[in-house]
């Protein structure tokens, strides 16, 4: 193994740490906005739930194609990381239209069947 590849390598792992911190830190961040989201049955914080979930997915893939890299050749046949590519674009590209076909669905069900407020919250508007 060469030096100038061994240097690669240890590129590519450095790369996979700082993935990995990112990838913990977005699910940190992921669970203040589903209790959020739960608490208040908003269906803007459902979105950005949905939205902070495919950046965690997106995230997560990343992960796996730069640990896939950092391995270096494998005597096994080997598909290409442009087609790996193609895949999780495909993958990211379906669950953000899916999330979107959601909220849009959500939406149209609020404003059919709009929820009311909590007596508490119209108290507090009749005072101020």
């Amino acid at each position: 193994m060469s030096t100038a590849h061994s240097i690669e390598i240890s590129e590519y792992k450095e790369r996979g740490r700082t993935i990995v911190i990112s990838l913990i830190v977005d699910f940190i961040l992921l669970l203040p906005d589903i209790v959020a989201a739960v608490l208040a049955n908003s269906v803007t914080l459902f979105a950005d739930v949905l939205k902070c979930g495919n950046e965690l997915l997106a995230t997560f893939i990343a992960w796996l194609t730069i640990r896939r890299v950092a391995k270096g050749k494998t005597l096994e046949y080997n598909y290409g990381y442009g087609k790996l590519e193609n895949l999780t674009g495909i993958v990211v590209a379906s669950i953000m239209a899916l999330s979107i076909i959601i909220v849009f669905y959500s939406a149209v069900e609020r404003i059919k069947d709009p929820l009311s407020m909590h007596e508490g919250v119209s108290d507090l508007v009749y005072f101020s």
